[in-house]
């Protein structure tokens, strides 16, 4: 999201999208990669996502049951 864009509420509506779309599809998870020092994503997912993994020295995974 755009910095212009950002804290409308456009990123969690298309989480939210992506959540409801892949359960109707029959998945059960969800997961991002995102990279630590990217503050903005860190904190939509840290909001949206229910895991956080440190998987390296500049990765957090996030992951959501869906």
């Amino acid at each position: 999201i755009l910095p212009e864009y950002r804290r409308f509420g456009a990123a969690g509506r298309i989480l939210r999208g992506f959540f409801a779309k892949g359960s109707s599809l029959g998945l059960t998870n969800l997961c991002a990669r995102v990279m630590k020092d990217n503050a903005p994503s860190v904190a939509l997912c840290t909001k949206y996502f229910k895991e956080k993994e440190l998987i390296d020295d500049n990765t957090y995974k996030f992951t959501q049951i869906i």
